[in-house]
């Protein structure tokens, strides 16, 4: 296929987030893609003012990506979206199916239902098979404000019924609690505590251990690659645990190389906020799958849907917006 146009406005996501939004034609079909971002209107501007570049761009294969040349980040995740997606209506196939004939449905999905003060996202792992709906629904509508850690993370795992397969997950984001080189807890099990890192790997495993917590993403701060590998090995002796990096890593290839030299982590989260690039994405795939270590994509729409269906992401972690995107691409296999 041949792009014949391109135009990119600022808009507005469904939660409310800043989007662009970029438009791409040929001459027989048009489609749309968007993606968050604080700055849409200047990046707008940037690629309406170099769209005519894009006029004639040949696209036949996923690595054909390369060929868009805008700066890292979410104008051109939009742009190569648009694209990806073009490609496939070109082709009136699933993306996933262009990507990879033989994918099958995806069977290890951590889904975000909360969060308290101190724990940025607590996740559940999907049973599709279940009569899933009503139970995600009322999951992810449990209030756990004001509760400590403990008690929020216990009140999910009683009620998340037949929607579940029986694992938790949590991310603490731990770069967010740290303070003056100490790690603040507003409440972890009714009191505030203020934890050196040795104090923090004590009772991050306290927290695995009596939930039984099968997926623990940041749980040190950003740059901890050493005591991320003695936490890693702590963790162990609890059976096997997705410990993950996400801030740790940063999207950036090289960090997650540094990760799997001192084996800090045995996962990596991939995500396109932090990567800046789809290609970007699947070479920190492809250098997971090739090093050990569990790639983990976070779905948050069709596109990221798509992508970890077509690359057959081991683990992935999604929104409720990107599970309804997962199970609608997952309905044509």
């Amino acid at each position: 296929m041949r792009l014949t146009d391109v135009k990119a406005i600022s808009t507005v996501l469904h939660d409310g987030r800043s989007a662009i939004a970029v438009r791409a034609k040929t001459a027989k079909s048009e489609v749309w893609a968007e993606f968050p971002s604080a700055r849409s209107s200047a990046l707008a501007e940037l690629i309406n003012s170099t769209a005519k570049k894009f006029s004639g761009l040949e696209f036949l294969r996923f690595d054909d990506l390369r060929k868009i040349n805008l700066p890292r980040g979410p104008a051109l995740i939009a742009m190569q979206a648009a694209a990806l997606k073009l490609w496939a209506a070109e082709r009136s196939r699933p993306l996933w199916k262009l990507l990879n004939t033989n994918s099958k449905q995806l069977n290890e999905i951590f889904l975000n239902v909360g969060k308290t003060n101190d724990i940025a996202e607590i996740l559940i792992q999907i049973n599709k098979n279940s009569n899933a709906t009503s139970e995600i629904s009322k999951v992810s509508a449990l209030n756990l404000s004001g509760l400590s850690a403990f008690d929020a993370v216990q009140k999910v795992e009683r009620s998340f019924g037949a929607a579940a397969s029986g694992s938790i997950g949590i991310n603490l984001e731990a770069h967010r609690m740290l303070k003056s080189g100490r790690y603040v807890w507003r409440d972890f099990d009714g009191t505030s505590i203020n934890a050196d890192a040795k104090k923090q790997a004590e009772m991050v495993s306290e927290l695995v251990h009596h939930f039984d917590i099968k997926y623990i993403e940041d749980p040190l701060h950003k740059d901890a690659f050493r005591e991320f590998a003695g936490l890693y090995k702590r963790l162990l002796r609890y059976g096997h645990r997705h410990v993950c990096g996400d801030h740790l890593i940063r999207g950036d290839l090289s960090r997650a190389k540094v990760a799997q030299q001192h084996g800090s982590v045995n996962a990596i989260l991939v995500d396109l906020d932090k990567v800046g690039s789809i290609l970007n994405a699947k070479r920190i795939f492809d250098f997971c799958k090739a090093s050990s270590l569990t790639p983990v994509v976070h779905i948050t729409n069709s596109t990221t849907a798509n992508l970890a269906l077509g690359w057959q992401a081991p683990v992935a972690k999604a929104s409720m917006a990107g599970l309804n995107e997962l199970i609608r691409a997952e309905q044509n296999i």
